[in-house]
């Protein structure tokens, strides 16, 4: 039996067709009649439909606008759209945004009969795929806040919950081909899920449950099962979800229950109470406890590197072994204004380290992940500061150990974010720095380091050029000999002839 829907803004219309499905068709249904399109979508909300008979001209929203909602929040729903002679350009689009068919005013009760039983064959041919697909979209329509979930879809049960699960390090995206044989393990009989892929967010599951076990000792056991397949996930658990209009919010919840597990680089099952726990106890406390602007500027001014390294390895260890779970934005914020500070008082000390103005504290901190990347990058951006609040006449170290990795290992590939690693400095601070003192780029300094050391092996006369390249580190010859040319006016060709 397929339940029907009738839109049209004009109540003879209505009448008229209910007339003609009472009469000629009463195996169907007549659920509705709407004469706006925005009270047609609010029906099918909390009302099942298998089709919707709209006309295609209407105030506020038309017929094309109206199929095209449908065919997003409902696609296993058919539409047929009512018209007229003069309206064929607005049937087109329609048809094109996924109106299955149409009819022409007057409606023939035999023409709308055979159209009817052809949808009712097709329904009953997709059956559960088109359901499911149903499903999915209002899911992700709720989960964006466009509308609350559909009772007639999602049945109210007790116990419900939202779950997002994402995966850690560079695996690539889950998918519900993973997970749902898992869950299928790890249910009982009156269990009700859904899952939908949010691609780069990780995997949604709904989930009611009438089961009295602990939900996170049941989905414990179902992230151990990944585990044996290679899988290492986050899971967070949103409080039980009485309200279904309230699901965008248990959504954005969950995302920063999911990224605070990220942050930390713990595998867990996370439950809304737990991440409360986490957060309570960090209230009462700073990072200005364990990290203090005021000792870091002392030491800078004193250039004592040595009790800095001390001061920050003691300070950072403090931080990760004190069992406090920081959340993620409370962590770089703190980190940020203890950054801030600290500038302002060397300033006022009479320093200006260009090493501070070259980092975007800002954009930086929101681009790291982990709190490890994040102690990394805050133990590199300090001693920046240091080499450059030094005696600036001389070449600093920093510079002078860069070149010595270059002499030792010019033969490799070498790049920018290799080398300033190697040196515990910001990539475009180093590379500003180091042109600074040296007159001359990181990558012209290393091209005519590699083309001197070519000059010396270009005088044995049995290599061939291609040799060359390849030893002092190019991986293309013919890119070597425009460098090599570039450098000292002749290719290596003509150098190796002019050696004797």
């Amino acid at each position: 039996m397929l339940r029907i829907l009738l839109v049209d803004d004009e109540r003879t219309v209505l009448n008229g067709l209910s007339h003609i499905l009472n009469k000629y068709c009463p195996n169907y249904e007549i659920v509705g009649m709407a004469q706006h399109a925005k009270d047609a979508l609010q029906l099918m909300q909390f009302t099942p439909v298998d089709v919707v008979i709209t006309d295609v001209s209407m105030p506020e929203m038309d017929g094309i606008e109206l199929t095209k909602t449908i065919e997003f929040l409902y696609p296993h729903v058919s539409v047929i759209i009512l018209s007229g002679h003069a309206d064929f350009e607005f049937v087109r689009q329609t048809m094109k945004h996924g109106a299955c068919d149409y009819l022409l005013k007057p409606c023939n009760y035999q023409t709308i009969l055979e159209l009817l039983q052809k949808i009712e064959d097709r329904v009953a041919e997709q059956g559960e795929e088109s359901l499911g697909r149903a499903k999915k979209n209002a899911l992700l329509a709720a989960l964006q806040g466009k509308q609350a979930l559909s009772d007639a879809l999602f049945p109210i049960h007790r116990n419900y919950r939202l779950i997002l699960i994402t995966a850690a390090g560079n695996r690539h995206l889950i998918s519900e081909k993973e997970i749902v044989p898992i869950l299928e393990k790890i249910s009982v009989k009156e269990d009700v899920y859904e899952c939908v892929s949010l691609g780069s967010e990780g995997l949604i599951v709904i989930w009611a449950t009438r089961d009295e076990t602990p939900l996170h000792e049941r989905l414990y056991t179902c992230r151990q099962n990944l585990i044996q397949q290679g899988w290492i996930t986050h899971w967070a658990i949103s409080d039980v979800i009485s309200d279904k209009l309230s699901l965008k919010d248990a959504f954005a919840h969950c995302k920063k229950m999911a990224d605070f597990l990220s942050f930390h680089e713990e595998a867990a099952v996370l439950s809304a109470d737990r991440f409360e726990t986490y957060l309570n106890k960090q209230k009462q406390i700073g990072v200005h406890d364990y990290f203090s602007f005021q000792s870091i500027s002392k030491h800078l001014q004193s250039g004592d590197a040595v009790k800095l390294k001390i001061y920050l390895d003691t300070s950072l260890h403090e931080i990760r072994e004190r069992h406090i779970r920081w959340e993620p934005n409370k962590l770089r914020n703190e980190l940020l204004k203890e950054l801030l500070q600290l500038e302002q008082c060397l300033v006022e000390h009479g320093y200006r380290p260009s090493a501070m103005e070259a980092v975007d504290y800002v954009k930086e901190l929101n681009q790291i992940l982990t709190q490890r990347e994040l102690f990394d990058w805050l133990h590199k951006v300090i001693f920046a500061i240091l080499k450059d609040t030094q005696d600036e006449e001389q070449t600093p170290h920093y510079i002078v150990t860069a070149i010595k990795f270059m002499e030792r290992h010019y033969m490799e590939e070498i790049d920018l974010k290799r080398i300033s690693e190697e040196v515990y400095l910001n990539p475009w601070y180093f590379s500003s720095q180091f042109k600074k003192y040296m007159q001359l780029s990181f990558s012209e300094y290393l091209n005519h380091m590699r083309v001197k050391i070519a000059k010396q092996f270009l005088k044995q006369k049995d290599l061939k050029v291609y040799q060359v390249a390849e030893m002092v580190g190019f991986q293309d010859a013919a890119y070597f000999s425009t460098v090599f040319k570039s450098i000292e006016s002749m290719s290596p060709k003509d150098f190796q002839k002019t050696v004797s």
